[in-house]
């Protein structure tokens, strides 16, 4: 016999001993009269964004709302005017005893959180994390960090690493 047939033979030989193990092991096969379930040909619908991503409406809406579209979790963009540096300054003396003077940076949004640097005469400057909620805007956390357990489990993304949580 040529030297290339005994290599094709001894291929085939190594092939179909191979095959001849496949299958499955006995003690992972159903018992016998066991039906198995067959997977469905259509593969499971995925949502088009990421867990925690709302995306913004592009569009008027119809219906008014007393909570602005929230905006991406997982970034912090310009709140462009929703709401200002003066509200959130309004909001802190409204419900503290601090007397900022005036918003050293405008706020940045993620979801419907707020961070917001405000300046205090003769102090550092305070960090504010606000929310927008139905009943109007809330104070969450006050002071030079503002990074408490409670923000880092409930904040989205974007305001925890606005404020360098």
């Amino acid at each position: 016999m040529p030297p290339l047939t005994k290599l094709r033979v001894g291929m085939t030989a190594v092939v179909l001993s191979a095959l001849a193990g496949c299958g499955v092991p006995p003690e992972l096969a159903p018992p016998p009269g066991t039906q198995v379930p067959v997977p469905s040909a259509t593969p499971p619908v995925s949502a088009p964004f990421p867990p925690g991503y709302t995306p913004r409406a592009t569009g008027p809406t119809t219906t008014p709302s007393a909570v602005a579209t929230p905006f991406p979790e997982f970034s912090s963009v310009s709140c462009n005017g929703k709401p200002t540096g003066d509200q959130v300054l309004a909001l802190v003396k409204r419900e503290t005893n601090i007397s900022p003077s005036k918003p050293i940076t405008q706020p940045v949004c993620a979801g419907t959180w707020h961070f917001t640097v405000l300046e205090v005469p003769n102090r550092e400057p305070l960090q504010v994390l606000s929310k927008s909620e139905p009943t109007g805007l809330h104070l969450m956390a006050v002071g030079t960090d503002v990074c408490t357990v409670d923000v880092r489990r409930q904040a989205p993304t974007g305001i925890l690493l606005a404020a360098s949580c």
